[in-house]
């Protein structure tokens, strides 16, 4: 077997292992992540493969997947900012 072709095979199974070990983590955000990261994988290889229904379905899975870390991150950032009362004022009366 060449080598080009035991380094897709490798990116194929890199791939469905993170996906299939997103379905282990607790945390969305992480189930999001792991799951994105296989899903690229996963789209790497059905393009070099040539198995576009496989490429297409994980290429749905990343977009998706970022989107929705996107919106946690944002999310997330917005309530950190809330949570932080204004000190600025309280350092310069010091």
């Amino acid at each position: 077997m060449e080598w080009s072709k035991i380094v897709i095979e490798i990116v194929g199974y890199a791939g469905m292992a993170l996906v299939l070990a997103s379905f282990l983590m607790k945390k969305v955000h992480m189930i999001r992540l792991i799951n994105a990261s296989g899903a690229i994988l996963c789209l790497i290889y059905g393009i070099l493969t040539k198995t576009w229904p496989t490429a297409a379905l994980n290429g749905a899975l990343f977009v998706i997947n970022t989107v929705f870390l996107s919106i946690f991150l944002a999310k997330k950032k917005k309530e950190s900012k809330e949570a932080k009362p204004e000190d600025n004022n309280d350092k310069k009366e010091e």
